[in-house]
């Protein structure tokens, strides 16, 4: 009896002594969920935060250029200056972003390049074209870089858990900038619809003026 007590003993010590291992394992694995290869939840906390706050200021800072009106010299109206700096986005060196994934990583590592490309297409549209369209083009690429700001910061915000920046209720940089993009978006499309008339109706008359039989003599 005591032969066959011994094996069903040490049976039921093993599979207690396994599912105790395994619920440690599972609890262990809860615990380190916020890991990211090795390294703590407030690492990546700590680093979403700081992509947040970075991205927050230059879309703001896009938000002051994209309603920056120029202010002309009275005695010399060909010179005028603008309000504002060009908005600049720089990522510190000294942080490893890949904590993040490699989306939000990829997508932010590309803004100061983005912001480059704007900055230096402005210059070289500056020399080619008048002073009106130039404005116009320069706030319309604010609005876009900001706005692209504010998603990838609504991204990280979401991915990372992070409380809302917070803001005074009377200034809703986003807001503004949605509605500017609409406005143009609509303009636009009034634009093209009076070019579709206006064209249409010469290649109509151009293509009737063609078609059309000569009178019998």
């Amino acid at each position: 009896m005591e032969s066959l007590a011994s094996p069903i003993l040490g049976l039921i010590v093993g599979f207690l002594t396994g599912a105790s291992l395994v619920a440690v394992i599972a609890v262990g694995l809860v615990a380190l969920g916020g890991w990211n290869w090795g390294r703590p939840p407030t690492t990546a906390a700590r680093t979403a935060l700081r992509a947040l706050l970075l991205l927050d200021d230059f879309a703001i800072a896009c938000h002051a250029a994209a309603f920056d009106m120029p202010e002309f010299d009275e005695d010399d109206p060909e010179h005028y200056f603008m309000h504002t700096d060009e908005p600049v986005f720089a990522l510190p060196g000294d942080i490893d972003w890949s904590i993040l994934g490699p989306d939000l990583e990829e997508a932010l590592i590309r803004m100061p390049n983005s912001t480059r490309n704007v900055s230096h297409a402005l210059d070289h549209l500056q020399t080619q074209t008048s002073d009106e369209k130039y404005f116009e083009r320069r706030s319309g690429e604010y609005v876009r870089l900001g706005l692209a700001a504010f998603e990838l910061a609504d991204s990280i915000e979401r991915e990372f858990a992070l409380s809302p920046l917070d803001r005074p209720a009377f200034f809703q940089p986003r807001q503004e900038l949605l509605r500017e993009r609409q406005k143009r978006q609509t303009s636009d499309l009034e634009d093209a619809s009076v070019a579709r008339a206006v064209f249409g109706s010469n290649v109509t008359s151009i293509f009737s003026a063609r078609n059309a039989k000569k009178p019998e003599r």
